[in-house]
C-alpha cells in the first residue's frame, strides 16, 4: 500500500537504522509512478498496480524528506527522486486521473463519482461512505509540504531560482489555506470544501496542517485546533474519525 508505506517508512526504516531499505523502498515506488500518481497498492496476484489515491503521492515527498534528513543523501534525492517529484507536480498542474488537479487558487482538488481517494476510503458496493470530493484539508497540507520540500532540495543543490519560485508558490498556497479551511464557528478547520461548500464535520484530517514538517497555521489557531481535536476526537486508543456530536456519528 503506497499510503501506508510512505507514512510508516520513517519509523520502520529510518528510526531503526534501515536506511538502505528506505532507499530501496523510495526507489521502487519512484519507478512505479504513473501520470504523476503513486500506486495505491500492488496487488498480490501480479496484476497491474491500482492508481486510485490522491494522498499516497504527496506522502512520498514527506517520506523522501525524512530520508534526506536522516541520511544527508542529497545525491540520491537529486538523481533518482527529484525528477519524479517534479513530474508529479507537473501532472497535478495539468490534471491527472479522477479529477486530481491544482485549481486557480493553487489548492488541490480531487474526486470523481464512485471513487474514494483519501485514506477514508470505505466503499460498500457502489456506495462511497465518505466521498470527501473537492479540496480536502490534509491533501492541501500535504501539497504545501510537497512544494516546500522541493524548494528545500533545490536550495541544497544551489539552484536558488528554482527554490525561490517554489517557495513563492508554496507561500501562495499558505496564503489561501486559512481563508479556505478555517471554520470560525468551530475554532478548527473544515474537513473539505466541495464546489465552494465547506464540510464542517470535525474529523482528524485537520491535524496534518499542524504536524507535517512545514505547518500551515499560526500558533494561536494551531492551539485551538488541538483543543477541539482533543475534546471531540481523542480516545485512549487514538483519534475518532468523526466527532460524536455529528448526526452521522456511529459509535458501533
Amino acid at each position: 500500500w503506497g499510503r501506508d508505506t510512505m507514512i510508516s517508512l520513517p519509523g520502520i526504516a529510518l528510526t531503526t537504522g534501515r536506511r538502505e531499505d528506505a532507499r530501496k523502498i523510495l526507489e521502487a515506488f519512484a519507478g512505479s509512478v504513473s501520470e504523476g500518481m503513486l500506486p495505491n497498492r500492488f496487488p498480490d496476484a501480479g496484476e497491474l498496480p491500482d492508481y486510485n489515491t490522491v494522498d499516497a503521492t504527496l506522502w512520498f515527498f514527506v517520506a523522501a524528506h525524512a530520508y534526506w534528513r536522516s541520511t544527508a543523501d542529497l545525491e540520491f534525492l537529486s538523481d533518482r527522486l527529484l525528477p519524479v517529484m517534479e513530474d508529479i507536480v507537473a501532472w497535478h498542474d495539468r490534471g491527472t486521473r479522477y479529477g486530481i488537479h491544482v485549481g486557480d487558487d493553487g489548492l488541490v482538488s480531487a474526486g470523481a463519482p464512485g471513487v474514494q481517494l483519501t485514506w477514508m476510503d470505505a466503499k460498500v458496493g457502489g456506495w462511497v461512505v465518505t466521498p470527501r470530493h473537492g479540496k480536502a484539508v490534509e491533501i492541501n497540507a500535504l501539497w504545501y509540504n510537497a512544494l516546500m520540500i522541493l524548494s528545500e532540495i533545490h536550495r541544497a543543490r544551489g539552484n536558488e531560482a528554482a527554490s525561490e519560485g517554489l517557495a513563492r508558490r508554496a507561500g501562495g498556497v499558505k496564503g489561501v489555506f486559512g481563508g479556505t479551511f478555517w471554520n470560525p464557528a468551530a475554532d478548527c478547520l473544515y474537513d473539505c470544501v466541495c464546489d465552494g461548500i465547506p464540510d464542517g464535520a470535525i474529523r482528524p484530517n485537520q491535524i496534518f496542517a499542524l504536524s507535517l514538517p512545514f505547518p500551515l497555521l499560526p500558533n494561536d489557531q494551531a492551539l485551538r485546533v488541538l483543543e477541539v481535536v482533543e475534546r471531540d476526537l481523542l480516545t485512549p486508543v487514538g483519534l475518532r474519525s468523526l466527532s460524536p456530536g455529528h448526526p452521522a456519528y456511529r459509535g458501533h
